[in-house]
């Protein structure tokens, strides 16, 4: 055992011997490409100041050229505030400086025939795509140029900074996390003639209003969207400030981290048409205290609800226990969750959940008659999720109060969206109508 152990441990140093560096040169990694070319690593160390990458490195009697800056190279390098690479650079991405807090400007040799920088600011050589955005960059407002077609990954993840983006005319094509964890972040505009974004309340959408690229992380309070959306891209709302939010049925898709650290956020429910939820897509949501699935979730990965500590109910629509391959909670987090949180599915789905691998964990597994079936089903008023609609041929009034009889809303529209979870009246046609969300 104690061999086999050694053996193990020995390969573990060569093996990360290979991936960290074959070179160390002025405190700097970096390992061997097939084409004998060079790939930067990382620091031997913590760095300050302004920080230079060189052309070339000397090895052994030999010349070698840097080419590629690897991802991870700078990760969490907090103190360093400016960085320079040189002409013979033709990799590098954005993603390479989202945790450099202090940084506030990237230069480019000008001879360099791949990238360019502009007060900073890295693009590529014909400016059609920005590929990196210091996260400590002077300018709070940004405006990105109308020559830039393309945002890249992770371009302005991170930077704490900035308060609005200005999406350039020739924008088509924004990639995923491109505004992860911009703290301040208030809103974003679109330039005019751009066919292709829009904004709303200071979100970002396409044009038609399906697709949510990113919610501004400032904005408070409890937030509706529109009813044709249909998908949430990827840290859409990573780090927001919102207590809650509605989304309509006609939403499909929730992307990885959608909902990652909204911190504020007391409960959510997935619209019937989302089919599976990735890794932590609801993580880190630490006020989250009721979650409903809808009947179509099937699938539900490692560590979505990772750290929702104060999580009570967690109800599920579907008649099917949905997949968990391990543990959505984490481990070990999982054990407190089976104690402390409720789960409530269909009447019909009781046993299979109860004799579930996963889900029969729990210890409170209660059935709810209303699940499967609308909570409120007449001729003209019905409940589905939280949105209470008036069935009529005939334009009708509706006022809906909470329990304590203040009035929520006195109109003519056809639809009424619950902001929480209660007792509420509804008046339609000199009916009154009780209803529970």
């Amino acid at each position: 055992m104690r061999k086999l152990l050694l053996l193990f441990i020995m390969s573990f140093c060569m093996v990360m011997q290979g991936i960290f560096a074959n070179i160390l040169y002025n405190n700097m990694h970096f390992s061997i490409n097939q084409d004998q070319t060079l790939r930067f690593e990382g620091f031997n160390g913590d760095i300050f100041g302004s920080v230079v990458i060189p052309e070339t490195v000397e090895h052994e009697g030999i010349t070698y050229t840097v080419k590629v800056i690897s991802s991870a190279s700078f990760y969490c390098r907090s103190y360093f505030t400016s960085v320079s690479f040189p002409k013979s650079i033709s990799t590098l991405d954005a993603e390479t400086f989202n945790t450099c807090w202090a940084l506030t400007k990237i230069s480019i040799d000008k001879d360099n025939p791949t990238y360019c920088d502009i007060d900073g600011v890295v693009y590529n050589k014909d400016k059609t795509r920005i590929v990196g955005f210091p996260p400590n960059h002077e300018q709070t407002d940004f405006a990105i140029p109308n020559t830039v077609i393309e945002i890249d990954n992770y371009v302005f993840d991170g930077c704490k900074r900035i308060r609005s983006i200005r999406i350039g005319q020739s924008v088509k094509t924004i990639n995923d996390r491109s505004f992860g964890n911009c703290e301040n972040l208030e809103r974003f505009e679109v330039a005019p003639g751009n066919p292709n974004f829009t904004t709303k309340d200071g979100a970002l959408y396409d044009a038609p209003g399906k697709i949510l690229y990113a919610y501004p992380r400032t904005i408070t309070g409890h937030v509706t969207l529109p009813n044709q959306l249909t998908e949430i891209f990827p840290q859409a709302f990573l780090g927001c400030q919102i207590t809650g939010v509605d989304l309509p049925e006609s939403v499909s898709k929730i992307g990885y981290l959608a909902f990652y650290s909204c911190r504020q956020m007391v409960s959510i429910t997935i619209p019937s048409q989302v089919e599976s939820l990735k890794s932590r897509t609801l993580a880190d949501c630490l006020k989250l205290k009721s979650i409903t699935l809808g009947e179509s979730v099937s699938a539900l990965s490692p560590n979505l609800l990772y750290g929702c500590f104060k999580l009570e109910e967690l109800i599920l629509r579907s008649a099917t226990p949905p997949t968990c391959k391990e543990n959505i909670f984490g481990i070990p987090s999982g054990e407190r969750f089976y104690n402390q949180t409720a789960l409530k599915v269909p009447d019909q789905a009781l046993d299979a959940y109860r004799e579930h691998e996963f889900w029969g964990n729990f210890k409170s597994i209660n059935n709810q008659t209303e699940l499967s079936k609308p909570a409120v089903s007449d001729r003209i008023v019905s409940l589905t999720g939280n949105t209470v609609r008036i069935h009529s041929d005939q334009e009708q009034s509706m006022r809906v109060y909470d329990i304590t009889g203040k009035k929520l809303y006195d109109g003519y529209d056809r639809e009424y969206r619950l902001s929480s979870r209660g007792i509420y009246i509804v008046v339609v046609a000199g009916r009154s109508h009780k209803i529970a969300f």
